[in-house]
Formats: C-alpha cells, structure tokens, sequence
C-alpha cells in the first residue's frame, strides 16, 4: 500500500513539473520547419518556402500555415516567400496578400497548387476584382486559410 501511495505521488509531481505547452500552441496558424520538397509540407497547410523550387535540393526555412495570418512579421516569413505548395484535399483555399491585414494584390492558392518560382509571372488579383499577371516573389506579408464548399 505504501509503495503504491509512493508511486502515485512521484507520478503527480512529475506531472506538476513536466513542460507544459501554451494553451494557444495547437492555435498558432503558422509555424516554422526546415528541408525541401514538396514531401516536406505536411497536409493539410499551406508551405511558403524560402528559396524557389521547394528550397531545390538543400534544407531550407519552409513556414507552414493552416490559419489566416494578419502580418508574417513575427514569424520572419514577411517580404521572404519565393515558392508556394498548398498541401490540402479539396475544399481548402488560401489567400496571399502582398500587404499586412489581407491587403493589396492577392494570389488565391487552390488544393495542390505549386508555385516553384514566385519570381514568375503569375495570375494576381487587385483589391478590385481584377485579374492580371504579375510577380509576389519576396513580397507575400499576410494569408488568409479557410474551407470552402
């Protein structure tokens, strides 16, 4: 009885002494992993990479997003994105913003869209509605990341 009532005590404080994560950590919409490829980006999210084609054949930032995100500041991610992989089954959408708190030119990523060279001429659309062609290679600042249907 009394090595059980021991035990059982040891187990409790252990349990008061073990790291707890914040209660937001399973929230945050965006978080930071290294490598390349499209075999890196875990599904279902959004990868912003730091180098064009997929950070190529060498680990690099890749910064995974499954939430909107008003400013990629903080995460170190702003004005840095060169490719893009949207990692999801159909029903997901996610919005790339060229401006902080989803403004300015956009590009609308789909499920399964891969962007190797963000360098390239793109399809964009301006705050307008109007679609044109142009380039968001280091200037993505803000995502929005929702299902649709």
């Amino acid at each position: 009885m009394i090595k059980k009532t021991f035990a059982a005590a040891v187990l409790a404080v252990a349990a008061l002494l073990a790291p707890h994560a914040p209660a937001n950590a399973a929230a945050d919409p965006i978080r930071e992993i290294s490598g390349h490829g499209l075999g890196a980006c875990p599904r279902p999210a959004l990868c912003l990479y730091d180098d064009h084609d997929f950070n190529g054949t060498e680990d690099g930032r890749i910064w995974v997003i499954t939430g909107s995100v008003s400013n990629l500041q903080a995460s170190g991610a702003n004005d840095r994105v060169t490719s893009a992989y949207m990692n999801t089954p159909t029903g997901y959408e996610a919005w790339t913003y060229r401006d902080h708190d989803f403004g300015g030119d956009k590009m609308i990523m789909y499920s399964d869209k891969q962007v190797p060279n963000l360098n390239d001429s793109i399809s964009l659309k301006r705050p307008d509605g109007t679609q044109f062609y142009g380039s968001l290679n280091d200037e993505i600042t803000s995502v929005t990341f929702y299902t649709v249907g």
